[in-house]
């Protein structure tokens, strides 16, 4: 392989010399190498000029051994820096943020991208991939192929060894629990750094003390067994557990709790495909909430206390003062023995309990559409009789945008007959996005309609129907391209990986100039900010409208002269009824019940149990989510239909299983400061 590589340098390239140098200058070409040396590496940069990326290139390209580490091919030294090959992470950086050294390896460029790895993990991949045929790596008419299940395991065991981290990360079937090192210094640093500001606040005069006697840092074991013993975890479990009473009722099993007579309570639990990292504690946004009462009556005496217990120190002093005691006859004698930690006071768990039930949630908004730009300069002042260079900050004219205008894959016109006033587009995408017959209905070559139609009819799913997830799975679309001849009645074709599909309606043109007019773009996603509600006064009914973010923009920029407080931040369309109100994502709603409806209700007086949060909007659809939820029990699963909220995981009306009500047809808007004190209601 040495002479391969040497070879296949070109002998007249300065900068393929400057990369051999690299090679010859030997970093690690004996069996007994086992780590990059630093020092070597850093020589051969200093020699060189290599950039960064190119020494952390060459550090993995020798690790891996040369190879690839999903197909197993031999990765030559005149390419490793060229664009054939590329660094790429292990388990992807949106999944699990860390960009260390152990979650990345080179590979062939080819695979990173869909319809190979994509956003998979190593080990995802290649399940979803095993034996798949990359025809953009076929070289002479020999044939890459994505290794094996058995093949990777045998491959990364054999080359990565003597790495365990990157053996985990490229062998683990889940994305890795718990925090790696590098999070957890700089939660240790932040802590350190808040303790100090912190510190400046609470000082008192004379105190020298990096830590103030009037802060009290506690750790996780502290409050964990405080908790415990004031009886929270189980009014915690009291407060949760309708939603695990739910998740029984939607799967019609036991496998989300059951009553234990032994505690007399409902003891939640779920199943175990979906325990590993599964957390009761972080499923509902009061947690937080419960966490600051614990510390708030956490004092130093309970830390000094609980510190002696864990450091077999004696600390008999604060034992009666903190625990309830109990006297035992022993060995002929009387002993006082500490039993669970004293509440802070009479019916403290009942207090926190009814707290955490009345808590109304506060959300941060994120809705700011446009503001003026400000123009930073340098200038040169003279002052004190020296010139210096100062920074000016002068209000724009023009204004910023502070939104995605819309996604970046823009559509071309196509000439389809489409109802007057739309415009028919077309874009490319991935055939992977292929569901149903419909979705091929909707190509515009007719070609490769048939292509694909005969594509799907080899597979047939266990009740005989078509599996187009299986069809155009990665390894469904290897066996496409592999027998596209046939496919297409033994007439030649290229390759498919992408498709033109097209819409009516549901684009917008870029500007209205030049060939802008042509470019059809589509509302990016988490851009629908503003959701109408009308009253119809023919009708006595709510109607309701998403506004596009386009059409947003235009008008805050032509009201942007009118003070804040006296303009609407949306166009109102008057045509369609009244207008009662608008809600943006994370706005809360209160649902009334009947007899709320003809009542006045004080900001007081609402049910806490009856207030939601938007989360999103399209067209005259509108969804919620309970404010209390931080997190789903379970996701909507597609094969089986069970989830805990509807397909989407969120809500378009109430949880009550009795009588669901559509929550935008009833809903008030609930006005919550920054604390979640209720400030206004609008019905």
């Amino acid at each position: 392989f040495q002479n391969e590589g040497v070879e296949d340098v070109k002998p007249y390239s300065h900068n393929q010399q400057d990369i051999l140098k690299l090679y010859e200058e030997g970093v690690y070409f004996n069996e007994k190498y086992d780590k990059v040396s630093e020092d070597e590496v850093e020589a051969i940069r200093k020699k060189n000029a290599p950039t960064k990326k190119d020494i952390l290139r060459y550090k993995l390209w020798l690790e891996q051994g040369y190879r690839s580490p999903y197909t197993g091919n031999i990765i030559p030294m005149s390419k490793l820096f060229t664009t054939d090959y590329q660094i790429e992470h292990i388990i992807p950086q949106s999944r699990f943020f860390d960009n260390s050294f152990n979650n990345k390896v080179i590979c062939e460029s080819a695979i990173n991208p869909y319809p190979y790895k994509d956003n998979q993990t190593a080990f995802e991949f290649i399940n979803n991939s095993r034996g798949c045929v990359v025809p953009e790596l076929a070289k002479d008419g020999r044939e890459c192929t994505i290794f094996t299940v058995e093949e990777y395991e045998e491959h990364c065991k054999s080359y990565f060894k003597k790495n365990r981290t990157k053996l985990k990360y490229l062998l683990s079937e889940e994305i890795p629990e718990g925090f790696i090192n590098r999070q957890l210094n700089d939660s240790r640093y932040i802590s350190k750094f808040i303790k100090s500001l912190l510190s400046n606040i609470l000082r008192e005069p004379n105190e020298r003390e990096a830590t103030v006697k009037n802060l009290v840092p506690i750790n996780g074991a502290i409050t964990s067994k405080l908790k415990q013993d004031w009886g929270l975890n189980d009014k915690w479990n009291e407060i949760i557990a309708p939603r695990f009473k739910r998740m029984n009722e939607i799967t019609s099993s036991n496998n989300y709790g059951y009553w234990d007579n032994s505690i007399n309570a409902f003891r939640t639990q779920v199943p175990k495909e979906i325990e590993v990292g599964f957390s009761k504690k972080r499923i509902d946004h009061r947690h937080h909430a419960l966490d600051a009462l614990v510390i708030a009556c956490t004092t130093k005496d309970h830390v000094n206390y609980i510190t002696s217990i864990n450091t077999e120190r004696k600390n008999y002093s604060l034992v009666k003062k903190l625990r309830r005691t109990k006297e035992i006859e022993l060995g002929g004698k009387t002993r006082t023995v500490a039993k669970s930690f004293k509440q802070p006071w009479e019916g403290f768990t009942i207090d926190a309990k009814n707290a955490l039930e009345e808590i109304v949630i506060s959300f941060k908004k994120n809705i700011r559409v446009i503001n003026r730009t400000n123009n930073k300069t340098w200038h040169w002042e003279n002052i004190d009789g020296q010139w210096k260079k100062t920074l000016q900050q002068q209000k724009g004219k023009n204004f910023a945008i502070r939104k995605s205008l819309h996604k970046e894959t823009v559509s071309g016109l196509i000439d389809l007959p489409t109802p007057k006033g739309k415009v028919a587009t077309a874009t490319r995408t991935a055939i992977s996005d292929i569901k149903n017959h419909k979705h091929i209905d909707k190509i515009t070559d007719s070609s490769i309609q048939k292509i694909l139609r005969n594509h799907v009819k080899s597979y047939l799913n266990e009740k005989g129907k078509e599996d187009f997830a299986e069809a155009f799975s990665p390894k469904g679309i290897s066996e496409l391209n592999k027998n596209i001849k046939i496919l297409n009645n033994g007439k030649n074709h290229q390759p498919i990986f992408k498709v033109r599909q097209y819409e009516v309606g549901s684009k917008f043109s870029v500007g209205e100039s030049g060939n802008k007019t042509d470019k059809y773009v589509e509302a990016a996603k988490g851009t629908n900010l503003y959701f109408a509600v009308y009253w119809d006064e023919k009708k006595k009914k709510r109607t309701f409208e998403t506004i596009p973010l386009n059409e947003v923009v235009e008008h805050q920029k032509q009201l942007a002269h009118i003070p804040m407080k006296e303009k609407e931040p949306i166009p109102i369309d008057h045509t369609k009824g009244k207008f009662v109100f608008y809600l943006s994502p994370n706005d809360l709603v209160y649902v009334p019940s009947v007899e709320d409806i003809d009542s006045d209700l004080l900001p007081e007086d609402l049910k806490k149990n009856n207030i939601y949060k938007m989360v999103s909007s399209s067209g005259t659809e509108c969804y919620f989510i309970h404010q209390n939820i931080s997190s789903l029990i379970k996701k909507y699963d597609p094969k089986s239909g069970i989830g805990e909220l509807a397909s989407k995981n969120k809500l378009e009306v109430t949880l009550s299983a009795e009588n669901p009500i559509k929550i935008k047809e009833v809903c008030w808007k609930v006005k919550v400061d920054r604390l979640g004190n209720i400030q206004n209601i609008i019905k």
